[in-house]
């Protein structure tokens, strides 16, 4: 029976290391404990067997690694390897000295390059999180985030590079330059974001803006961005991820980019006002208004046109929110309230408008006047401005 993945780093600390090992030697202990692993038809006969081996503690390393190097089977390695960190997580958590045998760190190292098993893979890579050894781990670490493409492994592996300390970072760059797979490359591109950039770096992360692989972009941009850096490529880059954004992290993570690398174009205003149609919640909104905004002139044309043309009730509000504070004193923004009130059949968008207009206090007033006095026959409109009129605070507090 296979135990369930437990990462390494998150050892099962209710594996108590006060059970009694069998009284016999502790290679006869281990190769009874393991046999009873091997035929446990519960997850209690399991645990209880590995229990046995566990309790042995670090005196169980010499023979857990000739066990290892002797199996063939991957079912076996894989519940060698859980006893092992069950072993040296609680070392690591108490802050013990942890020697590992030298072929065990070796034979880990060939295992991360030559296994492809994914429950072994993972236990590998949080294995190496525990106990580090970045000459004999991190090439097989790096083989392992090329050649994988699980999402959850991914995250694995590049913790665990990182874990290996500074002395990785040689390999990591040398991977990198060499890389011809984007999506590795943006991997790598991730771990190389809190690291002094070189000239050579830059380059192959400004390559990667141009990437056909979302991930890999964002990568390098957010790599980019950590040392500054402002170019057409890092805005090309952002409004690709804003075109193709699907969920609201996307949305607001691509809105907050273009923001960040806006050139003021109309183009950029263009794009950002298109994506309020994915934008379903008050932070996706504020940040599209927030970096149309950034982008000058042509941003706030674009933002009165989106709120003139919304018939969404809860649209308009969270607009009337972010957009108030700032341009309460722009006519543009009372006349796009003021538009919605006449073309709208929705009451609750109505009152949405109704609702922005009153929050402009003295714009919203001077506006309604207007085109009261200019408008005779619509009495629905009449109506609204009415009702949006009685609204307003009295003179002694609309200031």
């Amino acid at each position: 029976m296979k135990p369930p993945f437990l990462p390494a780093c998150l050892i099962a600390l209710f594996l108590s290391a006060s059970v009694p090992a069998l009284a016999d030697t502790v290679e006869t202990s281990i190769q009874n404990a393991f046999e009873a692993m091997a035929s446990a038809e519960t997850e209690e006969a399991f645990y209880g067997a590995a229990r046995t081996a566990i309790a042995l503690g670090s005196d169980a390393l010499p023979d857990l690694t000739k066990r290892l190097a002797a199996v063939k089977d991957d079912d076996e390695r894989i519940n060698i390897f859980y006893v092992l960190a069950n072993i040296v997580g609680p070392m690591k958590f108490k802050r013990e000295v942890i020697e590992l045998p030298p072929e065990l760190v070796s034979l880990t190292g060939k295992l991360l390059i030559e296994t492809r098993n994914l429950q072994l893979e993972a236990n590998l890579a949080n294995f190496s999180v525990v106990v580090p050894h970045p000459a004999e781990f991190g090439p097989g670490l790096l083989a392992l985030l090329e050649r994988t493409e699980n999402k959850a492994l991914r995250a694995t592996t590049s913790a665990a590079i990182v874990y290996q300390g500074k002395e990785v970072l040689p390999l990591v760059l040398k991977a990198f330059y060499s890389s011809t797979n984007d999506r590795f490359s943006g991997d790598l591109a991730h771990l190389l974001a809190d690291t002094e950039l070189n000239e050579r770096s830059i380059a192959k992360l400004q390559d990667l803006l141009k990437s056909d692989n979302a991930g890999a972009r964002q990568s390098a941009a957010r790599t980019l961005d950590r040392v500054g850096l402002k170019s057409g490529d890092l805005l090309e880059s952002a409004l690709k991820d804003l075109a193709s954004a699907r969920t609201e992290v996307e949305l607001s993570f691509a809105a907050e980019n273009v923001k960040k690398q806006t050139d003021g174009s109309e183009r950029v205003a263009a794009a950002l006002a298109s994506a309020f149609e994915r934008a379903h919640r008050l932070e996706e909104r504020a940040m599209l208004v927030s970096a149309l905004l950034a982008t000058g002139e042509l941003g706030k044309k674009q933002l009165f046109v989106v709120l003139q043309a919304s018939n969404d009730a809860e649209e308009v509000g969270d607009l009337m929110r972010v957009m108030n504070s700032s341009l309460q004193d722009d006519p543009r923004l009372t006349s796009a309230y003021i538009a919605i009130l006449k073309r709208t059949d929705d009451e609750k968008v109505s009152d949405a408008a109704i609702l922005g207009l009153v929050m402009t206090r003295k714009t919203g007033q001077e506006a309604i006047k207007v085109v009261v006095n200019e408008t005779s026959a619509d009495d629905r409109l009449h109506r609204r401005l009415t009702k949006a009129a009685r609204s307003f605070p009295s003179d002694k507090t609309s200031d």
